[in-house]
């Protein structure tokens, strides 16, 4: 098998997150009842299109705006701190606002982003009201000014771009990389169990990146989050649940994904988002459509769950394991790709 390279998993996780979420969305507030009667006894397997169009949510589309404050932070920065980074990111999320408010307007001091100019992501896709919230608050939340009391997904569902571009930025300690993530997730969400699995997930995915296995690069994500937060009881029951996950995902005795996945919950809570996308990735390591399927043919936040399972596979496996038919009709794939492209380069 050929290696996977670097530009390679950056653009499998990128579009894998897109895929996930362009599954997802169209089944995102219906139970798994409802999924079934609709689109047969395997859940909905296969885009349901909109035109000739998977439709990507909020999900993908903060996800770009997260990448492109990362770069923002490079372009700004010859050397840029986690603080930096940070600051990009925001400034990132205050640009995305102005696409779901059309009275939003943005600070003199933050620059307009090119993705201003991409009519897609200036529709509204079901976005958050935590997100919406926050961000119009005009106050920069963080783990140490913390802006609300949510855990909701919203947070986590966007972070795959900071291990992307961090987990291949020699400067760049994985302490500080999953800080950035968690920090990232904290601007809005601003319970611990909102950034600490935003934490998780990148490290998990940092991991990957440097070509780690997947059952290792989940118990080394483990071990940072038991590093990195003080917050020793929220700590330990998010642990006892990726472990759940862990064990039901390596059970011969679990037959059906559906039952495994309503044991770790609904995926609308950061930390259940966290469980059902290590599970799926876990149980169907070998397989992207498989793993995506699974992780959106359920009760819950169908989308995000799908994206982050996306963005985990894609990373693991790499663009060409993704099966075309969750890449040709994928909105904004080539959007998808030129920031793939600019997030695997080295700075200048």
């Amino acid at each position: 098998m050929a290696e996977v390279t670097l530009f390679e998993r950056v653009a499998g996780s990128l579009v894998g997150g897109a895929a996930g979420d362009a599954l997802g969305y169209p089944v995102e507030f219906l139970d798994a009842d409802a999924i079934f009667r609709e689109f047969g006894e395997a859940g909905i397997t296969q885009y349901a299109l909109a035109g000739d169009v998977a439709c990507i949510s909020d999900d993908t589309q903060m996800t770009l705006f997260t990448a492109d404050g990362l770069l923002r932070a490079e372009e700004r920065c010859v050397e840029p701190t986690p603080q930096d980074y940070v600051q990009g990111i925001y400034e990132g999320y205050r640009n995305w606002l102005c696409t779901q408010d059309e009275d939003e307007r943005l600070p003199d001091d933050i620059a307009p982003s090119p993705l201003l100019r991409v009519a897609a992501l200036r529709e509204r896709r079901a976005p958050g009201n935590t997100c919406l919230s926050a961000l119009r608050s005009g106050e920069r939340g963080s783990v140490f000014n913390r802006l609300n009391n949510s855990k909701g997904c919203g947070g986590i569902m966007r972070i795959a771009p900071v291990p992307l571009l961090l987990s291949h930025r020699p400067r760049m300690s994985r302490a500080d990389a999953d800080m950035v993530a968690a920090q990232a997730a904290a601007l809005t969400h601003g319970h611990p169990l909102g950034y600490m699995p935003a934490a998780f997930t990148a490290h998990v995915i940092g991991e990957l990146m440097r070509g780690s296995a997947l059952p290792a690069a989940v118990d080394d994500a483990l071990q940072a989050v038991r590093l990195l937060f003080a917050e020793g009881a929220k700590r330990s029951y998010f642990a006892g649940l990726i472990g759940r996950a862990k064990e039901l995902a390596a059970d011969s005795a679990v037959c059906d994904d559906l039952d495994a996945i309503r044991e770790l919950g609904g995926g609308w809570v950061a930390e259940e988002t966290a469980a059902i996308a290590v599970y799926c990735a876990l149980r169907h390591a070998g397989s992207f459509e498989d793993a995506i399927v699974a992780a959106v043919n359920h009760d819950g936040d169908s989308d995000s769950t799908g994206a982050v399972t996306g963005n985990i596979m894609g990373a693991l496996l790499g663009i060409r394991a993704i099966p075309p038919k969750f890449t040709d009709a994928l909105e904004l794939k080539d959007v998808l790709l030129e920031y793939a492209r600019r997030l695997s380069q080295n700075p200048q």
